[in-house]
């Protein structure tokens, strides 16, 4: 399928957050929970039906939440036109830590004069609840996140035509960058009859072999 815009997202958050049960949902509305760590990287894409009935294709990057692969995630947090961060409300740890994960992000992309769009997502797995939703909005507010829950306890999908879970961030990052004629180099503008890859920041490339070596390394240490 032809598309007109190409956006780079980062999904960021602890391990056992959600980052990959939520991107199989989102992407796939695949309802088992993924309980296998993210060694790394992971990837995967879908278009979207813009504002103006244009074609979107998103590239997710769904990045470790294990502190081995940090410096990994950080190269990743760079060049992108927004982010999804997880915290997992049945434990307080993954919301205690946030902020280190959002002072990582923003650190990042400091040199931008615009605010790099950002929705927080409170992860439901169906034990007893150790964040409140106040806790969750309030600290949204706070930061100037977007904020929403989801539910992996139920089959009920989280992007359809009608429900889109990540809808306001789809709309930030239109009215920002492509009304707003803000530059960001996590947006590409693409000929619709033509498949173009939004590649990885150079710095990233560069040091593929190294990434696949510490995965190598490191791997022993994921259980």
């Amino acid at each position: 399928m032809s598309y007109e815009y190409l956006y780079r997202i980062v999904i960021l958050g602890d391990s056992c957050a959600g980052k990959t049960s939520f991107m199989n949902k989102y992407i796939s509305n695949e309802t088992e929970f993924n309980n296998l760590p993210t060694i790394g990287i992971d990837f995967n894409a879908k278009i979207l039906t813009g504002p103006e009935n244009n074609n979107i294709k998103v590239h997710f990057w769904d990045t470790s939440g294990n502190k081995n692969f940090r410096s990994i995630a950080r190269s990743y947090f760079r060049g992108v036109a927004g982010a999804v961060m997880l915290y997992n409300m049945d434990c307080r740890d993954t919301f205690s830590n946030l902020t280190s994960w959002l002072d990582d992000f923003r650190l990042s992309n400091s040199n931008k004069l615009t605010e790099i769009p950002i929705i927080l997502l409170g992860a439901n797995f169906g034990c007893d609840r150790a964040v409140s939703k106040e806790e969750g909005e309030c600290y949204a507010k706070n930061n100037n996140l977007l904020y929403a829950e989801i539910d992996f306890t139920n089959h009920t999908p989280i992007h359809t035509k009608e429900h889109d879970i990540l809808q306001p961030l789809w709309d930030k990052i239109w009215n920002t960058f492509i009304k707003g004629d803000e530059i960001c180099s996590g947006i590409k503008k693409v000929n619709v009859y033509r498949e173009e890859v939004l590649q990885p920041p150079s710095n990233i490339q560069k040091h593929s072999l190294s990434i696949t070596n510490k995965i190598k390394e490191d791997a022993c240490t994921i259980s």
